[in-house]
């Protein structure tokens, strides 16, 4: 009888680990309710998109939406680097990660007007692709991570480094 607790015991804890290999994860730092601006900290937002990210309670329905979707969109964001920062990150995230880097700030420039603050979506998008192709090529020199992964994380990276060249040359157009 005690052996088939022990067995059942087991089976459930190997269930409860199995997807997040063998680690059964906690959220890394919880958000706090009356301030859940407080997890974006680890981002290290320029003001002006931080901002952004903020309910004004004069905005039109649609405003808030795009608001709060891109806020949604911050705290994915926040949680994956926290769990870069501790090491706990999961590859199999990467997929998404990869889309959300590029979706935060494509949705963020909907919110913003100036051209110069919409550069800043840009820049963060670059900024947010430094600490995932660090630990990937991290993985990568370690033998955990196959180097294909790399190739996609850089070229993600050099493609976010295309567009914002690009928009910069738009900036210019007009000043010539």
């Amino acid at each position: 009888m005690w052996c088939i607790r022990i067995l059942v015991s087991a089976a459930f804890i190997s269930a409860i680990c199995w997807p997040h290999n063998g680690i059964a994860l906690t959220h890394p730092t919880p958000v706090d309710e009356d301030d859940p601006y407080q997890f974006l900290e680890v981002l290290k937002l320029d003001p002006v998109i931080f901002n952004a990210l903020k309910v004004d309670l004069n905005d039109t329905l649609l405003q808030k939406l795009r608001r709060d979707s891109c806020f949604q969109r911050a705290i994915f964001l926040a949680k994956m680097h926290r769990l870069m920062e501790i090491d706990k990150y999961n590859m199999l995230d990467l997929k998404d990660h990869l889309k959300l880097i590029t979706a935060l700030p494509d949705h963020l420039m909907e919110l913003l007007e100036k051209p110069t603050d919409r550069a800043k979506c840009h820049e963060l998008r670059l900024a947010s692709f430094k600490p995932l192709e660090k630990l990937v090529a991290k993985r990568c020199a370690e033998g955990k991570e196959l180097s294909e992964t790399l190739n996609t994380v850089k070229a993600a990276r050099l493609t976010a480094e295309i567009e914002y060249l690009k928009f910069k040359e738009q900036l210019e157009k007009p000043k010539k």
